[in-house]
């Protein structure tokens, strides 16, 4: 039988003692039980970990030493419900002693499709409610990684080499994670500021989007990200090198059809791209991040040693259009970018990341993909600055998942 794992949210601990006798008082019936004390503490270890059940007290202190207010369950309850940063318990139970607060905010538990009961040290209706849930959660013995998030992000570089090096180079801290699958190899960096959260890193063994999306969905299934992110090199449509291209929507540029002409009987292309866009919420995120993110990106050109461009990156954001070739040729450049003129670069995998993350299972992962301008796909392509834009993208991509998971 499977261990479910269940968290009381409550201050006093004569009625958690009271609650928690009731769950695991039940027979037969395997269950892991944690206490949060407070509102605070909740969030930060539902932000952590699933549960199968939440049963939350409404009068609590926001945090520990504080005064209890009658809103304080009402805003967790909001949270969870709003923000996916938050493993949203299957199934809510939320408790109080006073009837004028279960009067004020049953309404807005019973629209999310949970429970409110009048709560009493004497037993009652809301004992039968617990029982009853509790048995209907292992009836359906579905264990939290089924329907929540079990990691923050997840990482992937095309090109082990050169992107996935940079990556390992820039991350804070990063271990390799033993045993996990004897095809890929994962490791699990730690970020800057939001030290708790788990970001999986790893590298496809190929370029190009079969690879991309067979391995983002693998890692999806895996590890259940909140974000599905990816790193490296492309190669720019204008702007500078070491630019960083922030993909807002992204399409496969080799998509459509080829007939032959009825005129001169020759071969003749026509695109039909369907398009896969980024998570509109992330939009504003973007804009805010990059305020201060392009005064990271000068002091990193500053003071790289290497080979680098005369001038500091920028951020740029627009479609990126992704392609089975390598490009070297600027006639083959305009071609795509009269197709789009908004386009911002072109590379090999992003796409198959956005349709990975598509038809993921739900809780699906948001898609993030930046990349630096190594070259302009003409016959200048060179190597020259493929480690500088490697590392920009990867120092940026940490730096947004840092400001992504501390604003939330």
């Amino acid at each position: 039988m499977t261990v479910k794992n269940i968290l009381i949210v409550e201050d006093d601990r004569t009625k958690y003692l009271r609650i928690r006798g009731v769950v695991a008082g039940l027979a037969g019936k395997k269950v892991d039980i944690a206490r949060a004390p407070d509102a605070a503490s909740a969030l930060n270890m539902m932000r952590d970990a699933a549960y199968d059940l939440l049963i939350l007290d409404l009068l609590l202190p926001v945090r520990a030493g504080d005064t209890p207010k009658k809103d304080s369950g009402l805003d967790i309850a909001r949270k969870i419900q709003r923000d996916r940063i938050f493993n949203t318990p299957a199934n809510v139970i939320a408790l109080t002693g006073y009837e004028n607060i279960k009067d004020e905010q049953v309404a807005a538990f019973h629209e999310w499709g949970w429970l409110l009961v009048q709560y009493s040290m004497a037993g009652g209706e809301w004992v039968g409610a617990l029982e009853n849930t509790v048995n209907r959660i292992f009836r359906t013995d579905r264990t939290p990684h089924q329907t929540q998030h079990m990691s923050d992000a997840v990482i992937i570089t095309a090109v082990r080499s050169i992107e996935f090096e940079a990556l390992r180079r820039t991350a804070p801290a990063i271990e390799r994670i033993q045993g996990t699958d004897e095809k890929n190899v994962y490791w699990k960096a730690t970020l800057k500021s939001a030290t708790s959260r788990q970001v999986i890193c790893t590298s496809a063994q190929e370029m190009g989007m079969p690879m991309s999306a067979a391995l983002a969905m693998k890692c999806t299934m895996l590890y259940r990200p909140r974000l599905l992110c990816m790193c490296g090199i492309a190669a720019g449509t204008g702007g500078g090198f070491g630019d960083i291209l922030v993909a807002t929507k992204s399409w496969d540029y080799g998509s459509g059809k080829i007939h032959t002409s009825l005129d001169d009987n020759e071969s003749i292309f026509r695109p039909r791209p369907s398009y896969h866009r980024a998570a509109s919420d992330l939009a504003a995120l973007f804009g805010e991040f990059e305020k201060d993110e392009e005064k990271k990106l000068i002091e990193f050109w500053d003071e790289w040693r290497g080979d680098k461009p005369t001038s500091p990156p920028r951020i740029r954001r627009g479609p990126l259009a992704s392609g089975a070739s390598v490009i070297a040729s600027a006639e083959f450049m305009q071609k795509l970018a009269s197709r789009d003129d908004r386009i911002i670069g072109v590379e090999m995998e992003a796409y198959g990341l956005f349709a990975a993350a598509d038809i993921a299972p739900e809780p699906s992962p948001k898609v993030v993909v930046m990349k630096s301008v190594c070259d302009f796909g003409d016959t200048n392509k060179d190597d020259k600055y493929q480690d500088y834009a490697a590392e920009s993208s990867a120092r940026c991509l940490l730096d947004f998942l840092d400001f992504y998971f501390s604003a939330s």
